[in-house]
């Protein structure tokens, strides 16, 4: 089946990264588009050409009463893209009868601004309003959990010029890590580089009554099954088969059973964290690394999203969320954030006992440091 590329919410833009007094350019799926945020502080997306003469409204300005303004003839577009003045009109109904005309609206997108960023649906019209309000935003369960226990995600955003496929192909290869990122951290290190062995996993109903067995460090949760027709468990199968080595690779650290799977967040009808609550990934394996000695998993979710969790130890994950956006040909924007964890903040208890009496340890605690928000 084809890959409906217009109907899918697609991160645009970090919020902490834009200025409300100004329109901002962008690009998605070879549109250009602009930016803007109106009188109700809600970032709108519209066509980046005004329909008069096809100015570019990302150089026009945000007007102190939260309308945009053309900076070619002036005209004034609200939120919902209506145009409510054109100055060259020569009197207040003939401006009326103008602004009312279709043909004087600006091209409007579905925007929303969530877990930190704002999202655009690259369709216009009414029925694409309905269609992105009844589709939830790609994101996975760990960042929506930890978007709403009040903690702040720290995203970053690059645009690139290279294509969204090249990118992709980026994300989901962690073999390029101890060599791109070498001394990033003390386990990102090309004498760390090796032959890396990548598993597919691949999750089905389970409706055996429990959750998988956990496993230390797993992150799995044992349960009783909720097997009514609004509930879902979900059990990780590791495919022994197709066995890939790849190398050169991110290390040899040993890759975990289907127990081993990082899993729920402990209710009987969850995904895995790093997975996206509402779709199914169309990649999921795992693989050792020695970033993550205890092991790693990598989810990948089109058309943006590339997951990934690492164990660093004993009940200690650390998580990074990858997305991909198809700017223009030649063009893509990467939005990433890697500082999200549960491993909980070093005390120096920790750091001496480890030094006196546990030196081996100390390399995973170097991670911890580098690795905590």
């Amino acid at each position: 089946s084809c890959f409906l590329w217009l109907t899918h919410w697609y991160p645009v833009h970090v919020l902490d990264e834009l200025d409300p007094a100004r329109p901002h350019a962008i690009e998605l799926l070879g549109k250009q588009l602009v930016l803007w945020r109106d009188a109700q502080d809600d970032w709108q997306c519209f066509d980046d050409a005004c329909p008069h003469r096809l100015a570019p409204l990302s150089e026009g300005r945000v007007e102190a009463d939260g309308t945009i303004m053309c900076s070619y003839h002036g005209w004034k577009f609200s939120g919902d893209g209506a145009c409510v003045d054109i100055p060259q009109a020569i009197s207040e109904k003939q401006k009326a009868v103008a602004c009312s005309c279709k043909r004087a609206r600006a091209v409007r997108y579905p925007t929303r601004q969530a877990y930190g960023l704002v999202w655009v649906w690259p369709t216009s019209g009414p029925a694409a309003e309905v269609a992105a309000g009844a589709t939830p935003l790609p994101i996975t369960t760990a960042v929506k959990e930890f978007w709403d226990s009040g903690k702040q995600v720290k995203w970053f955003r690059r645009e690139l010029e290279y294509s969204y496929d090249i990118l992709v192909e980026n994300l989901v290869d962690p073999a390029h890590v101890p060599w791109a990122h070498h001394n990033l951290n003390p386990n990102t290190s090309r004498t760390k580089g090796g032959p890396m062995i990548v598993k597919p996993v691949k999750m089905v109903p389970n409706l055996e009554g429990s959750m998988p067995t956990s496993s230390a460090g797993n992150g799995m949760s044992n349960g009783a099954a909720d097997t009514s027709a609004d509930h879902t468990m979900y059990k990780p199968i590791v495919l022994e088969h197709n066995t890939q080595e790849v190398a050169p690779g991110a290390g040899t650290g040993a890759v975990n059973g289907a127990s081993g799977v990082v899993g729920s967040n402990g209710r009987a009808d969850a995904r895995p964290l790093y997975m996206h609550a509402d779709t199914d990934p169309l990649g999921n394996f795992q693989y050792g690394t020695a970033l993550a000695p205890a092991g790693a998993h990598m989810a990948f979710t089109p058309p943006c999203s590339s997951a990934c969790q690492y164990t660093l130890g004993p009940g200690h994950l650390c998580r990074s969320e990858l997305m991909a956006v198809p700017a223009s040909p030649g063009k893509s924007v990467a939005i990433t954030m890697l500082e999200m964890t549960d491993v909980p903040k070093l005390t120096a208890a920790e750091v001496f006992k480890s030094i006196f009496m546990d030196p081996g340890n100390f390399p995973a605690m170097l991670q911890r440091l580098v690795c905590c928000v």
